[in-house]
């Protein structure tokens, strides 16, 4: 059967747009070890979020979506290590388009 569902997560998501040449700009300047602004940072999350949400769509997945996570809260991390299965769920509000 494989797989059928997909998990992504961001600190935060705020939708903001950007057309290719922005997107292709921000690529490069990361690629080069150039540091991208907040603004930046949002237009490409935007884009990842909505073409990966397009890609588990056409693949009859179903996307669960963690918005705003904590990391790494565990407990025991000499223990159980980073990145174990320990966060836990922030609260992020205006998801909604501007």
């Amino acid at each position: 059967m494989g797989c059928k569902a997909a998990d992504i997560s961001f600190g935060a998501v705020e939708y903001t747009e950007a057309d290719e040449a922005t997107l292709d700009s921000i690529l490069q300047k990361a690629l080069n070890g150039e540091a991208i602004t907040s603004e930046e940072a949002k237009q490409w999350q935007t884009e990842i979020f909505v073409a990966l949400n397009g890609l588990y769509k056409t693949c009859n997945f179903a996307s669960q979506v963690h918005f705003g996570p904590m990391r790494n809260n565990t407990p025991y991390p000499s223990q159980t290590g980073l990145d174990t299965g320990f966060d836990s769920m922030g609260d992020q509000t205006g998801l909604g388009k501007n």
